[in-house]
């Protein structure tokens, strides 16, 4: 009894949150029309095809029309007895996924995922311009459930995934066991501040690694991470890096500037990021979702 109390008492505190946050978008929507839609010289050329998706449709992280694709798509899930974790097959490998979602929260979570990564997204990390090489040691910071790194496991030599929360940690360990001689997942926050308990800074943690290619997708704590690989940043060599650049209002600039001033060539990806989730989102409310940066000679 007390087992199907819980159930309930979690259930109805989900739907209460995303009612909640239905809510939220709907306003968030209607103050982004109302704001354009008054202000018709402030419209630039990039930013029509977003206040268009949002006359037609609900509020997105990634307001365009390649996104409607996804929400009709079969998602399916299988159950791994073993260890009790509900996996769906990527590139011809299992994903799994946290055990604290149901089979539902979980196919919408991986039908956001597969649009942020479609070709039209600015959410995608690598694309033919910016892309990996074979033979390379990576970074994926903010893993999550691992999609990028599982998009290109066959090809690094050897990659580190940093993801602080314990849930898609033992989710991760489940996808990436056939790889362990060359994934090493570290359960703890990269930061500025170094907290043997929780907390790294790369700099430290991987101070005797040549580091080639970053990934950091961290939820608003992309700066101070960078800030914590000073030395990592500042190395000679054919170093790329691409951020996540919508959290903050400003992280899009400054962001920019502590690549610039490690001596990164930096460019930023086509179109937006709607982050609404902010609680009071105010103009600009559009930000550039990714910072796409490279070394191209030895200093």
């Amino acid at each position: 009894m007390k087992i199907i109390y819980k159930y309930l008492r979690s259930t109805k505190t989900k739907l209460k949150t995303r009612y909640l946050w239905a809510k939220h978008g709907r306003i968030v929507r209607e103050r982004i029309l109302t704001y354009y839609l008054t202000n018709h010289s402030e419209i630039c050329p990039d930013e029509k095809p977003v206040i268009e998706y949002l006359k037609r449709n609900k509020i997105s992280l990634l307001p365009y029309e390649f996104n409607r694709k996804y929400s009709k798509i079969d998602i399916k899930l299988r159950f791994d007895r073993n260890n009790k974790l509900y996996y769906t097959i990527f590139n011809n490998n299992k994903l799994y996924f946290r055990r604290d979602w149901t089979r539902l929260e979980i196919k919408r979570y991986f039908k956001n995922l597969l649009a942020e990564q479609d070709l039209e997204s600015p959410h995608r990390y690598l694309t033919n311009d910016f892309d990996l090489k074979a033979g390379l040691i990576v970074i994926d910071i903010g893993s999550a459930e691992g999609l990028f790194a599982l998009m290109v496991i066959d090809i690094v030599k050897e990659i580190f995934l940093i993801e602080p929360d314990n849930f898609w940690y033992e989710a991760l360990q489940a996808t990436f066991a056939p790889w362990q001689d060359k994934v090493t997942i570290i359960n703890k926050f990269a930061s500025d501040n170094n907290d043997k308990n929780y907390q790294i800074i790369l700099d430290n943690y991987l101070s005797n690694k040549t580091i080639d290619f970053i990934k950091i997708d961290a939820e608003g704590n992309e700066k101070e991470i960078l800030l914590g690989a000073k030395n990592i940043l500042s190395r000679n060599h054919m170093l790329k890096v691409v951020v996540a650049s919508y959290h903050h209002k400003d992280d899009w600039i400054r962001i920019k500037e502590i690549l610039e001033e490690s001596g990164f060539q930096v460019s930023y990806s086509n179109g937006y990021a709607l982050f609404y989730y902010e609680p009071d989102l105010q103009y600009p409310f559009l930000r550039k979702c990714l910072i796409k940066a490279e070394k191209i000679a030895y200093s």
